[in-house]
């Protein structure tokens, strides 16, 4: 069994925004959003219902929106029969999008580790329900997407991130990339959707949003980059992020705390303890960002093994060691619920 450690003052998450806070601008990818369902034929009444938004504020340009409201909107554009597609259409358009300074910070960036490198660092505008982090070896890079308070709109947010990096890539470098999609739901009832707007090498049910890319397809310069605009775009930036500091969701600032430590992870009583919060308290906290401690506790122990697995190459008796203090057998079992595979499966079947 693992061992729970006491948490340190600075392993604990000290801020994040709450599920209220409006802080999205509704005239970026809400907007967007709202666009393409309505051309597909989505009455307003239904697009809109419980989000609190109206039509006429989000053409003046001027409204601010919450991850709760976000997340109502994605949801009810989920309830379209054209979700899926909707979906990967949605993500096609998204970068470098029209968001003021942040287009030409990724319209310009003078690769795609620089171009991710802005999508993490605004992530609060850029992707506010799901975050990335990415990892790499010698030959490949893996860009993963962790739980920022997408709740049951995981599913479609996930495939709108993963076509927006699949697209600006296509857009910037002039050529039709040949990566990897793992998704964590299960099949789509339009895979044809997919392989048009993803390629070929696309996996579900593997327990984890993540695209697996060549090392060189990081670091290959795009061509028409103007350095001038793209350091103006990131002194702007700089200059409004200095004004107010952004703030992560309480889901994404416990995946970090979390993964830290994964090897001797602290529980659910551990953890709303350090928070200075009770344990029901934490728990309702996180069912109104529309997740719960166990599923950040399994998606953190899971790509931390991938990362052990895939980047640091280590086999599995080593990762349960780690994870597990040697339980195999343990590691087995959780690692089968994660993914529905063994880690033997797995590593096989996710080798490129």
């Amino acid at each position: 069994m693992a061992v729970n450690r006491r948490l340190d003052p600075g392993d604990i998450p000290d801020h994040w925004r709450s599920q209220d806070e409006r802080h999205l601008p509704a005239h970026y990818q809400p907007a967007l959003l709202i666009e393409l369902a309505r051309a597909r034929g989505m009455a307003d009444h239904r697009l809109l219902r419980h989000t609190g938004l109206f039509l006429d504020d989000i053409l003046a340009g001027e409204a601010l929106i919450s991850d709760r409201q976000y997340r109502r909107l994605i949801t009810n554009v989920q309830h379209h029969g054209a979700a899926e597609e909707l979906a990967l259409l949605w993500g096609r358009q998204l970068l470098p999008g029209h968001y003021g300074a942040l287009t030409p910070l990724l319209q310009h960036a003078p690769n795609l580790a620089q171009a991710l490198q802005g999508l993490y660092e605004h992530r609060h505008h850029l992707c506010p329900l799901l975050a990335p982090q990415w990892w790499h070896d010698r030959q490949w890079g893996y860009l993963l997407w962790i739980n920022g308070g997408a709740g049951r709109a995981r599913s479609f947010v996930s495939r709108a991130m993963m076509a927006a990096v699949y697209g600006l890539f296509r857009h910037r470098s002039g050529r039709v990339p040949d990566w990897y999609f793992l998704f964590s739901q299960s099949h789509p009832t339009t895979p044809e959707a997919h392989e048009v707007n993803l390629g070929q090498r696309v996996h579900f049910t593997t327990g984890v949003d993540m695209i697996i890319m060549p090392l060189q397809d990081l670091n290959v310069g795009w061509a028409d980059s103007s350095p001038t605009a793209f350091s103006v775009a990131r002194h702007q930036l700089a200059g409004k992020e200095a004004t107010v500091a952004p703030r992560s969701t309480l889901p994404e600032a416990l995946y970090h705390l979390l993964i830290r430590h994964a090897e001797a992870p602290p529980d659910l009583n551990t953890t709303a303890h350090a928070l200075a919060m009770s344990p029901s308290s934490l728990k309702r906290r996180l069912r109104d960002c529309d997740t719960h401690f166990q599923s950040l506790h399994d998606e953190a122990r899971l790509h931390y093994s991938l990362y052990l697995s895939q980047v640091l190459g280590l086999d599995m008796d080593a990762i349960a060691e780690r994870l597990s203090h040697g339980d195999r057998a343990n590691f087995r079992r959780s690692f089968r619920r994660w993914t529905g595979m063994t880690p033997a499966h797995f590593q096989m079947w996710l080798m490129p």
